[in-house]
This record gives C-alpha cells, structure tokens and sequence, in this order.
C-alpha cells in the first residue's frame, strides 16, 4: 500500500504543478487586458490560492494588497474584502508584519466587511 500511496501523490503533485503552470498564464493573459483591474480583482483570488500550494507564503502574501486595491478601484467589494482579509490571516500567520500595524489593518478590515456587508469576512477576521 505504501507503493500505491507515493504513486497516486505524484499524481496529485504533477496535477498541482500543471494548474500552477496554468494559473501563471492565466495571471499574464489578465495583465495585458484593457480591464485588468476587474478582472484582477476576481480572478487573482483563485490564481493567489494556487500559487499558496507552490510558492513560499510570504511572496505571495503582498500580493493581496494590490487585490484588494483593483477590487476597491471597481467596485467589487467582496473580492477586495476577501484580499484585506486574507492579507491579514497571512500575515499573522507568518508574522510578516509587526502586531501593532497588523491589528490596525485588522480593524480597518471589520469597519470596511461591515460598511460593506460583507458579513463571511467580517466574522473571519473577527476570528483572526
């Protein structure tokens, strides 16, 4: 069971590989179009969340800021939540910034879920 184990994982891994592959394209196609923000905004969630499997956290949590940016200069509010959010929870989870800058962020991030009713990332970071 164990040969079938360490089989049927490097079959799991070359398919994380392949999508990791897929989304960097992905993330280049939407660069190079006119509405990259929104596109940006929506897209890059998912393409983020694949490259955290892959890449060193730390390298990709700094990303979600200019997320959340793009999802705030559209108007998609839910995206930009998500990425305040998710910056945070990084963040604390690999202590990348100090605690005093990061419980402002924190609650920065419930006053903008709240504003914007976004209530799943409001009691997400209320439980970071």
């Amino acid at each position: 069971t164990a040969g079938w184990t360490l089989y049927t994982f490097s079959d799991e891994i070359s398919e994380i590989q392949l999508s990791y592959q897929v989304s960097k394209v992905g993330e280049s196609l939407i660069r190079e179009r006119p509405n990259k923000n929104s596109l940006i905004a929506r897209a890059s969630g998912y393409i983020i969340w694949m490259r955290f499997v892959v890449e060193p956290v730390q390298t990709v949590i700094t990303d979600f800021a200019g997320i959340y940016n793009c999802g705030m200069l559209t108007g998609d509010t839910e995206s930009a939540m998500l990425s305040r959010w998710s910056y945070c929870a990084g963040s604390l989870y690999v202590g990348m910034i100090p605690l005093g800058t990061l419980s402002k962020q924190i609650v920065m991030c419930v006053k903008q879920s709240a504003k914007h009713q976004q209530d799943a990332v409001l009691y997400a970071t209320m439980s970071v």
